[in-house]
């Protein structure tokens, strides 16, 4: 908690309180975002506990590689949009927050970084290395601490973005490279790669373009509907592909048995 919210009293403290306004209103969208990343924690976690302590590593890896894929489809949508479109999504604080739209652009990035390397936290938690949680997290506050104070007085609010931007990207590749180091565990695989190429074209390709273009802000919110429209169809044409049935299956169990696709969840 104290990562999540430092950096917004030393904006309030070296930059003032109107900036520290409009930088807790540029980070709420990663809150939002949280929202998908949370429900999919909670359906792998006690998977991940339980092929753990049975010595599976494998199956564990196919969890963590399931989970990474499910978290990037309810993420990236909502970070590249953000990122893309940020002039659009920041005025909804009113005018005077526009002054956040660097800001919102850079920790949107982050979070692609972030949900690209999965639920490695779970992972060392589940395979009983909180201690090396513990670690990446101090280590990453001090870093997201110490950019804050030698950024935010130059740079203000897109300094402090930046700090935790780099603190956030550096937790997850850290606790990806003890997984990987430790566990020999991975999380991109071809499928998350198809995700990931495919919702940067429906929600990033084009609204970047027409941003750049200075285009009346209609033709954004209409490409934007389009790509929704698309990236929702593809999703339903390649549920199964994806394994969205088995994780709408896990958080609703008494809907019945779990469907045992690839062993993923059991």
């Amino acid at each position: 908690m104290v990562w999540r919210r430092f950096d917004i009293l030393l904006v309030a403290a070296l930059a003032g309180p109107a900036d520290a306004a409009v930088y807790t209103a540029a980070t709420r969208f990663l809150v939002l975002g949280n929202l998908g990343i949370q429900a999919v924690l909670m359906t792998v976690s006690p998977q991940l506990a339980r092929l753990f302590a049975r010595h599976d590593n494998a199956g564990a890896n196919r969890v963590f590689a399931t989970s990474t894929l499910w978290t990037m489809v309810f993420s990236w949508p909502l970070y590249l949009v953000t990122a893309a479109a940020a002039g659009l999504v920041i005025p909804v604080f009113g005018a005077g927050y526009s002054a956040g739209t660097s800001s919102v652009v850079v920790l949107s990035v982050a979070m692609l970084v972030s949900t690209a390397c999965g639920s490695v936290d779970a992972v060392l938690l589940m395979s009983g290395r909180s201690v090396l949680s513990l670690v990446n997290a101090v280590v990453t506050l001090a870093v997201n601490v110490g950019l804050d104070l030698v950024l935010i007085p130059r740079y203000g609010i897109l300094g402090a973005a930046v700090g935790w931007a780099c603190s956030i990207a550096l937790r997850n590749v850290l606790a990806l490279a003890q997984v990987r180091l430790l566990l020999g565990m991975w999380a991109f695989t071809r499928r998350t790669a198809l995700v990931a190429g495919f919702s940067t074209v429906c929600f990033a390709a084009v609204p970047t373009w027409l941003h750049l273009a200075s285009v009346d802000a209609s033709w954004l919110v209409l490409s934007l509907a389009g790509g929704a429209a698309l990236y929702l169809g593809w999703l339903w044409r390649a549920r199964q592909m994806l394994e969205l049935d088995v994780f709408t299956q896990a958080l609703w169990p008494h809907r019945g048995k779990p469907a045992m696709s690839r062993g993923v969840i059991s």
